[in-house]
Parts: structure tokens; C-alpha cells; sequence
């Protein structure tokens, strides 16, 4: 027998609040220029740390994406300074293997294109990037090293989860991410 799951004003109020989020999130971008979304979860009995921003396409910038075994402090860190480099940069800092960003070896790595977006259990953020950014946005990955990483926050200890490094795409046009692929990062 089928049943009535939802009624129209369950389904209404549902839509009002996500309406209200993506308003929240709209103003926070406004006020800070760009905002850092904690999408961690835990699955069973794996913890994902998922870090990502909202709000760079804004100045024409790549959003960025970071992942793993990693403390939401060091997240931020990470994030923060490679935020300051695109923007330094007008977002035209290298993509590939940088070591000349903080203490330790990251990689920059062009994973998602409004054409192509994340994969799986991730795409949702690709889902609300592109209700921000209807065909614009794309999304740098930071790589990076764990042990070098942990010499960033010293003593501070992570949860055990898997750094999910995303395939690289090639060189995109006609997206923010469009100059920023360096010879490496294009390939």
C-alpha cells in the first residue's frame, strides 16, 4: 500500500530552510569575503575531515578544498594561506607541487569544473557551489604531506581518517580556474 510520506507544507517548510541557508551563507560571504564549511562526517567507523570554502569565485578565485587526517586548526591554516596566495596573485599562483607556501610540501591540483564536478559522497558540495555560482565555479584541492603538516600545530592530535586526493582535471577555459593552471598543473 502506498502512503503519503510528506505533506505539501513538510515539503514547503524543508524548502524555506534550505531557502534560509543558502541566505545565511550569502551574507556570511558578504560580511568575510569568503567562508570555510566543515563538512566532516562519520561513517561507520571512518571520519572524513572535509574542509571547504564558499565565496572566492566571487573575486574571480578558485574555491578550496582539504581533506584527511587533520585538525580543523591546521585545516584553516592551510586554507587561510593559500586563500592569501590566490588572492596575492589575482589568482594566478601556480598550480602543482609548492613547497614555497608554509613549512612542508602541498600540492595544488584543479579537481572540479562547473562541467566536472566532484565525485560520490562529495558531490554535494559541488551541488551547493553551483546554487551559489550557477556555471562558474570550480575547486583547488590542497594536498598535502601529513607528517609535514602536523610540524603546523604541534602536539595537537587528529582523527584518524583517510585524505581523499580527488583526480586532477586538465587545463579548463572559460571557468575562474582558467589561468591558473601552471605547465605542471595542466597536465
Amino acid at each position: 500500500m502506498l502512503t503519503l510520506a510528506y505533506s505539501a507544507n513538510q515539503i514547503r517548510r524543508v524548502e524555506n530552510q534550505v531557502q534560509d541557508f543558502y541566505a545565511d551563507i550569502r551574507e556570511r560571504i558578504r560580511a568575510h569575503g569568503y567562508i570555510c564549511l566543515d563538512a566532516s562526517s562519520t561513517i561507520a567507523d571512518r571520519t572524513d575531515q572535509f574542509f571547504f570554502t564558499a565565496g572566492m569565485t566571487e573575486s574571480h578565485l578558485p574555491e578550496l578544498v582539504v581533506s584527511g587526517n587533520i585538525t580543523r586548526r591546521t585545516a584553516l591554516h592551510l586554507i587561510d594561506r593559500v586563500a592569501r596566495e590566490f588572492a596575492k596573485t589575482k589568482g594566478h599562483a601556480p598550480l602543482g607541487i609548492r613547497d614555497d607556501l608554509m613549512a612542508g610540501r602541498i600540492e595544488l591540483r584543479l579537481v572540479a569544473t562547473p562541467d566536472t564536478p566532484l565525485p560520490g559522497e562529495h558531490a554535494g558540495m559541488m551541488e551547493m557551489l553551483a546554487e551559489l555560482y550557477p556555471g562558474r565555479a570550480c575547486v583547488v584541492q590542497i594536498v598535502w604531506n601529513e607528517a609535514e603538516t602536523q610540524q603546523l600545530a604541534p602536539g595537537v592530535a587528529t582523527a584518524r581518517c583517510r585524505q581523499i586526493v580527488f583526480p586532477q582535471l586538465p587545463f579548463v577555459a572559460n571557468t575562474v580556474c582558467d589561468s591558473h593552471a601552471s605547465e605542471e598543473g595542466a597536465r
